[in-house]
């Protein structure tokens, strides 16, 4: 098992990369309660994760838990 600096850790023996608690639509969320936040995090997550994926050559990726903020709306 390997912690990653980021948002997961990668199970060598089982070329698996998790991740989790995302949070992904958070700041839509606090926007939509009139909280000013800066632009979407979705880049970078998505950018972070990239980066993990090619660091470790992982063959499969586990989201756990909150992946994204709220399911109000589909």
């Amino acid at each position: 098992m390997n912690v990653l600096p980021r948002l997961g850790v990668f199970f060598e023996e089982l070329g698996l990369l998790a991740v989790s608690d995302l949070q992904l639509g958070y700041e839509a969320a606090l926007a939509s309660r009139g909280v000013a936040v800066p632009g979407s995090q979705y880049p970078q997550i998505e950018a972070a994760v990239g980066e993990m994926l090619d660091e470790t050559g992982a063959k499969r990726i586990l989201f756990n838990g909150d992946v994204k903020h709220e399911f109000s709306r589909a």
